[in-house]
């Protein structure tokens, strides 16, 4: 009984949405989209409806797995304004300090457990999901760092610190690191 009248309420909507569309239509009261957008938008030629974007200065960001690189680019420009590489590599010591960069690389001779590389394979993936602790799995046998415990939603990085506790980073916060 309640079935039927769930499919009477979604019939009835739709002969409403139905007549509102074909009233519009008759009436007038559609407009043409092109009036409203600011002049940004409009700057495509009518003849062939293409849109070009205005001409602006576009950063680029590149997080890979062995570097990372931001680029400035400027309109009407040839050549990059500027272009900055570093490693995607990110160190944590034992007293809270956080390298990046050449400076974790060097670092990890010392504490290779508490460096981590290659770990935006890892990014976005759960590890409560058969399928991809698959991946998460073979990582852990790859990398001398510790990766998270099991029962975690989300893969992160487990360092020991100073006093004997254990921090966990974030994926996403580690990668942030690079970039920042």
């Amino acid at each position: 009984m309640a079935a039927g009248r769930v499919a009477a309420g979604a019939a009835t909507l739709q002969i409403l949405l139905a007549f509102v569309c074909l009233l519009t239509a008759a009436s007038g009261l559609q407009q043409n989209p092109h009036y409203d957008l600011p002049d940004m938008y409009t700057s495509f030629t009518r003849t062939n409806q293409i849109w070009y974007p205005p001409a602006v200065q576009v950063i680029v960001i590149d997080l890979g797995n062995t570097n990372s690189c931001v680029a400035g680019y400027a309109p009407g420009k040839t050549e990059t304004m500027f272009q900055f590489c570093i490693p995607s590599w990110v160190a944590f010591s034992g007293d809270g300090a956080t390298l990046v960069g050449e400076a974790a690389k060097n670092h990890a001779s010392a504490e290779p457990d508490a460096t981590a590389f290659g770990f935006k394979r890892l990014l976005g993936l759960r590890r409560n999901h058969w399928y991809e602790e698959d991946i998460v799995q073979r990582a852990i046998k790859r990398v001398p760092y510790k990766i998270g415990a099991r029962g975690s939603d989300r893969p992160s990085i487990q360092v020991a610190m100073d006093d004997g506790a254990v921090k966990q980073h974030d994926l996403v916060n580690v990668a942030s690191m690079v970039i920042a």
